[in-house]
């Protein structure tokens, strides 16, 4: 029970740092700042080094920014929040593959003859005919259910209706 309570308080305590609703105090972030500064001294030396490869000033500079949040959101303002859009249009392009993914599972598990009845159940309840319009059908229903995908689809088109990014997706998967 202990352990839950732990998780618990650690779950809490992240939502609201994430959030802004609180800061650890810095009394608290001393031991970690302590351990942090020969990493960040060393990836400092390396950024200025003129003699560095580009990768190794990356991952020195990976450093930099994994032990201040606030470095790097000073960084990626600076430049237009590139490292935030890109990041999230990843996110984008990973969670649309394993939609992909899905749609084909779906397909061949509704493709198979031995689920007829699996199949005449979809095309009932989605009102379409064949297992590839089936498989759409669920995926747009996946989407719906975890909207991260169509509400980014939705910001970068906002002049498109729900049925034309419906559309979008499915000519995406299609691919």
């Amino acid at each position: 029970m202990k352990e839950f309570g732990s998780f618990a308080a650690g779950v809490l305590l992240t939502y609201l740092v994430l959030n802004n609703y609180f800061k650890i105090p810095e009394v608290f972030e001393i031991p970690s700042k302590v351990v942090a500064l020969p990493h960040q001294f060393i990836a400092q030396a390396i950024l200025e080094d003129s003699e560095s490869s580009t990768k190794q000033r990356q991952m020195a500079l990976a450093v930099l920014v994994s032990h201040d949040t606030e470095y790097f959101m000073e960084i990626d303002s600076t430049i237009g929040f590139a490292f935030t859009n890109k990041a999230i249009d990843n996110l984008k392009v990973r969670q649309m593959q394993l939609l992909r993914s899905k749609v084909r599972a779906y397909e061949r598990f509704i493709d198979s003859n031995s689920t007829p009845a699996i199949l005449n159940h979809y095309e009932k309840k989605y009102n379409v005919e064949g297992s590839k319009a089936v498989a759409h059908a669920i995926m747009i229903e996946t989407i719906y259910k975890e909207p991260f995908v169509k509400d980014i689809l939705t910001e970068q088109n906002p002049s498109m209706t729900e049925e034309e990014i419906k559309k979008l997706i499915t000519d995406y998967v299609d691919l």
